[in-house]
């Protein structure tokens, strides 16, 4: 939910979207397969929908699933948490 404080800008923060991997992990490919499906438009749009989130890539219809107030707006200062 938004509200607004003068002084205080809105705040957007990645939620989920960070990820990484451990160096030397025991199977490097199948790491780097789980983050690029992670990545992929497909679950970036499933997970967000199944955890009531805004999603992190801007070709999601996120209005479809997303209370309107939650979704950032262009022209709004944020703070990235």
């Amino acid at each position: 939910m938004q509200v607004n404080v003068p002084d205080l800008p809105q705040t957007l923060s990645a939620g989920y979207g960070l990820m990484g991997m451990f160096n030397h992990a025991p199977h490097p490919n199948a790491a780097k397969l789980f983050v690029n499906w992670m990545a992929s438009k497909e679950d970036v749009e499933t997970y967000p929908r199944a955890r009531g989130e805004v999603p992190t890539r801007n070709d999601i219809d996120a209005a479809s699933f997303i209370p309107p107030e939650a979704i950032p707006r262009a022209g709004v200062k944020y703070l990235d948490t």
